[in-house]
C-alpha cells in the first residue's frame, strides 16, 4: 500500500448511517483526509410514515443539513465515531426504521 492510500474502504460519496435509540441520522463522506481520516457532513433524510411516530427513512445524498464538516478517524469495520455514544457505519442501501421522537410530527 502506498503512503497516501487509505487504510480503510470508505470513498468520497459513501453514505454512513448512525442509529442511536429511536434516532437515525445519515452522513456523507465528502473528503478523504490522509490514510486514516475522513471528512463527513450530515445529510437530510427522506421520511415515509406508517403512523405519526413510526416509519422508514433514506438519505438525501448531497442535500446537507448545514455547512458543518466533521473530521473523524475511521475505526475498525469502516465505522466512524460521531459522538461519545454513537458510531456511523456504511449504509447498506435499504430504508432504515425509525420510531418515536425522531419524528418531526412529535412537535405538533
Amino acid at each position: 500500500m502506498s503512503e497516501k492510500e487509505p487504510t480503510h474502504a470508505l470513498k468520497v460519496g459513501d453514505i454512513l448511517v448512525e442509529v442511536w435509540g429511536c434516532y437515525v441520522d445519515f452522513w456523507q463522506v465528502t473528503r478523504l483526509a490522509g490514510k486514516t481520516m475522513v471528512e463527513i457532513r450530515q445529510v437530510e433524510k427522506e421520511r415515509s410514515y406508517t403512523t405519526d411516530f413510526t416509519g422508514t427513512c433514506t438519505p438525501r445524498t448531497g442535500v446537507f443539513l448545514s455547512d458543518e464538516v466533521l473530521r473523524r478517524r475511521v475505526l475498525d469495520g469502516n465505522t466512524v465515531r460521531i459522538g461519545s455514544f454513537s458510531v456511523a457505519r456504511l449504509w447498506g442501501g435499504e430504508p432504515m426504521n425509525w420510531t418515536g421522537l425522531d419524528s418531526p410530527r412529535h412537535l405538533i
